[in-house]
């Protein structure tokens, strides 16, 4: 998810999804038709700017279950660090969900920086 040639992983940060999908990266339109969990995007180190939706699975008993995007996108700025691996999680479900980022390194939840 940057220009030039794949770098070594010491040199950029790895995000990755569970039970969210990113749809936007910095102003670029990410496109997906099912869940991305474990999706793996590399970026540079720096502030990036996320669009965030929240999958939602309905499951029918006795039948197949349906997976579709929440209609809210949240917009997210965090400063990513080189060599760290994020999460980008959620809190809460349906309507009431929230986008949540988590450094693997430390297991702590990252703290959202201003989108200017």
């Amino acid at each position: 998810m940057y220009p030039g040639p794949r770098r070594p992983g010491p040199e950029v940060a790895v995000l990755e999804s569970s039970e969210t999908s990113l749809d936007m990266l910095d102003g670029l339109e990410l496109h997906h038709l099912t869940s991305q969990d474990g999706a793996l995007y590399e970026i540079l180190p720096g502030r990036h700017a996320l669009g965030v939706s929240l999958f939602i699975v309905t499951i029918d008993p006795g039948g197949p279950g349906d997976v579709e995007k929440s209609a809210n996108v949240a917009i997210l700025c965090f400063d990513a660090q080189a060599g760290h691996t994020y999460v980008v999680g959620h809190v809460g479900r349906r309507a009431n969900w929230r986008p949540s980022i988590t450094d693997l390194a430390s297991h702590a939840a990252v703290p959202f920086a201003p989108c200017s």
